[in-house]
């Protein structure tokens, strides 16, 4: 069963960044049966770690908070997750299989569900949207927590080839703007940097990187084994 492009649009928060406010957005979710809308009481889980990762989350209403998993020792609040935010998790762009944190909503909450196989469909109409959603998202969500050496290395090469022009192998970008986007300090960033430039996946001199081998730092993004 398909939902109706008219409570897509009640989904909307009526600002002009809100995805759901796009046509084009709501024509594809429209059409896409897996996509439903959600509810939650306050205190239940939209996903928790060891769930599978079978799509994304746009909050048409309250509040969620994303946090860390037991086995690192206290838990820690990563983001809280307000209306007209994408909700997903990391794991879900390094195509891993299920979640490492929890969402938990702080009051009642309406979600729309979206599958991830819909993400390129809505990436071909709404990139540049829900790119700096993500980036938003980004910027907080790892600022006091990094799992481990190999996921931040990860996703620092993740990122840069994102930012990358598909026109250039070269652009710029300062360590703070990229500790922003990744989600932890700059001493972090600048210590990851130097770790891709000494295996020669990047070149950087001051704001300048250049990537000399587009697909070698891909493939580094996304193997598993790369730490």
């Amino acid at each position: 069963m398909t939902i109706d492009e008219t409570i897509l649009s009640n989904c909307s928060t009526g600002e002009p960044d809100c995805l759901l406010s796009n046509r084009k957005v709501q024509k594809i979710l429209s059409k896409n049966p897996s996509t439903r809308l959600l509810n939650y009481e306050r205190g239940e889980n939209v996903f928790k770690e060891g769930k599978p990762i079978v799509g994304f989350y746009i909050i048409c209403e309250g509040v969620v908070k994303e946090v860390s998993y037991r086995s690192i020792g206290n838990q820690i609040t990563l983001k809280i997750f307000k209306v007209g935010d994408i909700l997903t998790s990391d794991a879900f762009f390094f195509d891993e299989g299920r979640y490492q944190t929890r969402a938990q909503a702080l009051s009642e909450v309406d979600v729309l569900f979206i599958d991830r196989s819909v993400f390129p469909e809505l990436m071909k109409v709404a990139g540049k949207k829900i790119g700096m959603k993500l980036a938003k998202n980004m910027r907080y969500l790892r600022k006091n927590l990094e799992f481990s050496s190999c996921p931040v290395l990860k996703k620092i090469a993740y990122w840069l080839t994102k930012l990358l022009p598909n026109s250039s192998n070269r652009f710029t970008v300062s360590n703070k703007e990229l500790a922003d986007i990744v989600g932890c300090s700059h001493v972090t960033v600048s210590r990851k940097l130097s770790r891709l430039a000494d295996e020669n996946l990047i070149e950087k001199k001051g704001k300048e990187i250049t990537v000399p081998d587009k697909a070698k730092l891909k493939e580094a993004a996304v193997n598993r084994g790369f730490c």
